[in-house]
């Protein structure tokens, strides 16, 4: 578990306000750029409108 601190936060209301994207994914988005990690999921296209992160999809053929 990752604690949403107060950068977090701040970075998730930023994605909110620049992209069409809900809540609970702007925070998973903001907690995975704040820590420069890769987002693993296989939901690509909710974050698709989130500029600068990078996402992987393992359910993708390599």
């Amino acid at each position: 578990m990752i604690p949403v601190d107060e950068a977090v936060a701040n970075h998730a209301i930023h994605i909110r306000q620049n992209s069409n994207i809900k809540l609970p994914d702007a925070v998973i988005a903001a907690t995975a750029m704040n820590l420069s990690a890769t987002l693993v999921t296989r939901n690509y296209k909710d974050f698709t409108s989130v500029k600068g992160i990078e996402i992987m999809n393992p359910f993708e053929s390599l």
